[in-house]
């Protein structure tokens, strides 16, 4: 420890890392490497919200909450606002009364649930 100025938890957080990295598909990152590699995906998909990462890239946001505490947090260190994010689109008021108007036209069920798979 004294040889590399390392604490203790430096220590184990960068053992740890070397553990997990046998797993296929596993990058051990820091922060920084996990900010680049945030940048990375977000400019190669224009998505990187929870649902998406928890989905398809799980190692990075498990990172992103172990190394910071906290999934919005680690959205913040990005340069992302976590309540934008989870914005899918506007609600527009004008567009959802035609719609309902449109199925209710065509005598399709109008409810919840029916839309939301079908519509």
């Amino acid at each position: 420890m004294n040889e590399y100025r390392l604490s203790s938890d430096e220590l184990i957080a960068k053992d740890f890392r070397r553990i997990q990295s046998s797993r296929r598909g596993y990058q051990p990152h820091g922060r920084r490497e996990w900010i680049a590699a945030m940048k990375q995906l977000y400019e190669a998909n224009g998505n990187i919200s929870l649902k998406y990462l928890q989905t398809r890239y799980r190692h990075l946001y498990e990172q992103g909450r172990w190394i910071f505490g906290d999934s919005n947090k680690a959205q913040g260190a990005v340069g992302l606002k976590p309540e934008l994010v989870r914005l899918r689109e506007l609600l527009d008021q004008e567009k959802i009364v035609k719609q309902i108007r449109t199925l209710r036209a065509r005598k399709l069920p109008l409810y919840a649930k029916y839309v939301r798979r079908n519509h």
